[in-house]
């Protein structure tokens, strides 16, 4: 989700650069070189490319965000084509100002968004702001331009804060300015030169600084680099409880304070979400029932993303039947869970795809979702914000569904039969009309910058309230224990190892004697698949509790004997 917002930033840095040509800049996340980015020039219209490649969950992809701005002689934006390759297909926009309102059209549909009091900027007039107004420490203009990621009108202000200063990547001297760009979290540098033209531009993200340096065409062109392997591992926070039973959850308090201190975190206020301290949000399972909730148009009709009238979407969707709309729905979710494989390299794609392809990550699984809900006459909406798996918190999609006028949650990436439990922090919905720009800037605002600490949670009626110094587990000599799993296992003669792994690694402890190792997971019970075949020599047991899976295995010499042994020292 965090990739969209990225481009955001960039082509909004970018467009308001160069009058040169042709330009090039290296793109690069933290010190490493992952792309280029590219600026064309001639007369009113500019274009801007912007393409990258990274790797998640072991899979590499390539993103590219490529928007042509055309002005009109007085600075005005005239029309915008923006197309971002986030998948196998593209998502394009078209947007066109016509006196006080702006047509966006995401073939086939179309839609109308007022124009505000300020016609936004095109690139060269924001470089002619910036070129005849701001020389010394202090100056500053304000304008408007239109975001295509946001797919709205964004006020935009820039700040000279050093009039000459060197900058690291390039060794060029220009004036540092801050940027502050409304509906995005914090702000970011730009470095422009005596004709107000990008020399480097840096964004901090939850990846590192995210940075473009003025280059060469070749030192652009041949930018690439290899991540380091704990990248996304970095935009997560650790739990300070693991679950027996994420499902099971039905209430949750939770504490969040920024890495970096001082920073607002967004409005958590939901149907089933408070706030009921600074930065402590409770959050509740919604139980069904009758409602007074009403779906606006979007949450209903197609879009660009949502294709609920797409022929393979309609197809699937006729499948499905129940005999209410709360079993369609359940029924529709298991559809997605058990149809959809996970894969790291799709960022985002529509509807048509995910059906054809079945693949995505949780945001795919999401959009598929909504859309099967639409054609079968459910409003939906999708959901961002923060998901407990594994033993941590991290960036997350799942749908919300309109049924007998309540909003219902349905994970069908984390999923378990029924309402999604409340081991989910929400942090925007969208009917998805707008690309979903509207969800980025609060999840940007949590993404990779937030701690998140476990204050109480409820299940089957039980509250358990954790301990300020509480830890995910404790290891003492042999002995491993795990408050929130319920697990204490005495291992004399073995040694404890590993016991801080998480998501993605299903492991939770190992024990170890020589040659011989037991080890314990915790995996997902649904969507309910053929167990793998344990390897030779390999001695597994395995038990269901909830949603939950504990599958014990040990290897080595005499690898029952050992299973046998660990498992006979467990305390639950």
């Amino acid at each position: 989700m965090k990739t969209h917002l990225t481009a955001a930033v960039l082509v909004l840095a970018l467009a308001t650069g160069a009058a040169a040509e042709e330009r090039w800049y290296v793109f690069s996340l933290g010190d490493v070189p992952v792309g280029y980015v590219s600026e064309e020039v001639e007369g009113a219209r500019t274009r801007t490319v912007i393409s990258a490649r990274l790797t998640r969950l072991g899979k590499s992809f390539e993103m590219r965000f490529d928007t042509t701005e055309i002005e009109a002689v007085d600075g005005a934006l005239q029309s915008l084509t923006y197309e971002a390759l986030l998948s196998q297909q593209p998502l394009r926009v078209e947007a066109r100002v016509e006196g006080d309102r702006i047509r966006i059209a995401t073939p086939p549909h179309e839609r109308w968004i007022e124009r505000g009091p300020e016609a936004p900027l095109g690139p060269a007039a924001v470089e002619r702001q910036t070129r005849e107004r701001l020389h010394g420490e202090g100056d500053a203009i304000d304008f408007t331009h239109f975001s295509p990621e946001l797919q709205k009108v964004v006020r935009v202000r820039r700040t000279v804060r050093a009039a000459r200063e060197r900058v690291a990547c390039n060794g060029k001297t220009g004036a540092r300015i801050e940027e502050t760009i409304e509906g995005m979290p914090g702000a970011h540098t730009v470095w422009v030169d005596e004709r107000g033209e990008m020399l480097a531009d840096s964004t901090p993200g939850p990846f590192g600084l995210m940075t473009a340096c003025l280059a060469t065409r070749e030192a652009a062109l041949g930018a690439h680099g290899e991540l380091p392997a704990d990248l996304y591992e970095r935009t997560v926070a650790r739990s300070n409880v693991r679950f027996a039973d994420p499902a099971a959850v039905d209430r949750l308090v939770l504490r969040l304070r920024h890495r970096g201190g001082g920073e607002p975190l967004p409005d958590f206020a939901a149907d089933n979400q408070r706030l009921i301290a600074p930065g402590t949000v409770e959050i509740r399972r919604p139980r069904r029932a009758r409602g007074d909730a009403v779906a606006t148009a979007g949450e209903l009709a197609p879009n660009a993303l949502v294709q609920s009238d797409d022929a393979g979407v309609v197809a699937v969707a006729r499948e499905v039947t129940a005999s209410d709309s709360y079993e369609v729905a359940e029924r529709l979710t298991r559809w997605v869970a058990e149809h959809m494989d996970l894969d790291g390299g799709i960022v985002m794609a529509p509807a048509s795809e995910l059906v054809r392809d079945r693949k995505a990550t949780c945001v795919g699984y999401a959009t598929l979702l909504a859309a099967l809900a639409r054609a079968k006459g459910i409003p939906s909406r999708v959901v961002m914000g923060y998901v407990y798996y594994g033993g941590i918190w991290g960036g997350h999609a799942w749908t919300e569904l309109l049924l007998d006028g309540s909003w219902l949650p349905f994970d069908a990436a984390v999923y378990a039969p029924g309402v999604a439990s409340a081991a989910r922090l929400a942090v925007g919905r969208s009917d998805l009309a707008d690309g979903g720009g509207a969800l980025f800037p609060g999840l940007a605002a949590l993404f990779g910058r937030v701690d998140v600490e476990v204050v109480e949670y409820e299940q089957a009626g039980q509250v358990r309230r954790v301990p300020a110094d509480a830890v995910p587990y404790r290891v003492e000599g042999a002995t491993y224990q795990n408050a929130g799993l319920g697990l204490r296992v005495r291992a004399d003669g073995w040694t404890v190892e590993r016991a801080d792994s998480t998501w993605p690694s299903p492991l939770v402890v190992a024990f170890r004697r020589g040659d011989t190792t037991v080890e314990l997971r915790q995996l997902p019970r649904y969507p309910e698949r053929a167990a793998e075949p344990a390897a030779p020599g390999t001695e597994t047991s395995v038990s269901a509790e909830g949603s939950t899976l504990w599958v014990w295995s040990a290897a080595g010499p005499d690898a029952a004997g050992a299973l046998r042994e660990i498992l006979g020292k467990v305390e639950r």
